[in-house]
Formats: structure tokens, sequence, C-alpha cells
């Protein structure tokens, strides 16, 4: 599970309603179950509610109507700033984005499909797109080198390229693995 750093008008539908899902999720297991997860705590409910209203209003600017969850119906008295410092206090706020808009172009096959168009962005976030995609025609695409999401069901002993969600490859019984195919990865089969 993640929540992108970026602005949410730069994600496109499946992103913004992925968003909208996981931040449920996570209210549920960090708030309701008290398990925290990535550095947030059931202290950061009004951080969860923040970004859940965010996806909410985004879905909402796209034409995505439904939404019954009275999950965002307060107003959070929290800053963005504050909760994501605590969060890493490492990392830059720029960078972060930087990282979160390389692997939304991953995901995009090298093409920007966020709601705002390319031209309208912030002057920064153009360059860091313009950079992007200089640097995946430069290194022929995705490298898939990031993490990786084990198969299940028919796709049991297959994993999947967690930066770009593109391809697959085999994971042997004795932990080799087969080289990447752009192949149709499906949760179910």
């Amino acid at each position: 599970m993640r929540i992108w750093y970026v602005p949410f008008g730069e994600l496109d539908n499946q992103r913004v309603l992925g968003q909208h899902n996981e931040v449920h999720a996570l209210h549920t297991l960090i708030v309701k179950m008290r398990r925290p997860w990535g550095g947030l705590t059931y202290e950061d409910e009004d951080y969860l509610r923040m970004v859940h209203r965010w996806s909410v209003e985004e879905m909402v600017r796209r034409g995505i109507h439904g939404h019954q969850s009275t999950f965002y119906y307060h107003e959070p008295i929290v800053q963005w700033d504050d909760t994501v410092r605590h969060l890493d206090t490492v990392t830059p706020m720029d960078q972060r984005q930087a990282t979160d808009r390389w692997h939304l172009w991953l995901r995009w096959g090298g093409e920007y499909k966020g709601r705002i168009p390319l031209d309208d962005l912030p002057f920064d976030a153009q360059t860091d797109y313009e950079n992007h995609d200089l640097m995946y025609r430069l290194q022929g695409g995705c490298y898939h080198d990031g993490s990786t999401e084990a198969g299940e069901g028919p796709n049991r002993g297959r994993e999947l390229c967690l930066l770009c969600k593109r391809v697959a490859r085999v994971k042997y019984p004795d932990g080799t693995r087969g080289s990447w195919e752009e192949r149709g990865w499906s949760r179910n089969g």
C-alpha cells in the first residue's frame, strides 16, 4: 500500500481509485485495529482523513461519483507537511515527488496520463517528467530492479515488477528467476 506524494491531479484514474481504496485500508489497519504501518500510527488519523478527502475530491473532478463513506466528513486539523516530515525526516519533499513521478512514468509505459495536462503542471513537475522521459528512453524502459509481488492462484510461481506493473517473470522453487516477459498479468489468473 502507498500514499502518493504528487498532487492527485497528476494521477491517472486507476491510481486515484487505488489511492482511495488504500487509504480506507490504511485507516482500518492503523486506526481501527491500532496496528502501525509505514511510520503511521492511530494518532495520524487526521492525516488519513485529509488524504481521503483529497482522493474523493479528485474522483468528483473526474466525474467519478457514488462515494458514500462518511470517513472524511470532519475537517482534519493536521497539516500535510507535519505528518510527511515525521514519516521521513531525511528525504526532501521534492525528491519524494520526483520518485513518485518516476514510478508513474514507468507504470504508464513512458507516457503522461494524469488529469492535469502536462503543460499546465508547475515547472518542477514538468521538469521531472521531461527528465524521466529522457531516462526512460535512454535505458529502454523499466529496468525491473525494484520490489516484486508474488502471484497467487493461476499466477503462483510468477512475480510482478511493482515499478512498471507491466511484466512478470517465473520464480523457480530453487530461488532462481526466469527472464521478464511482457505478458498479461492478472490478480485472478
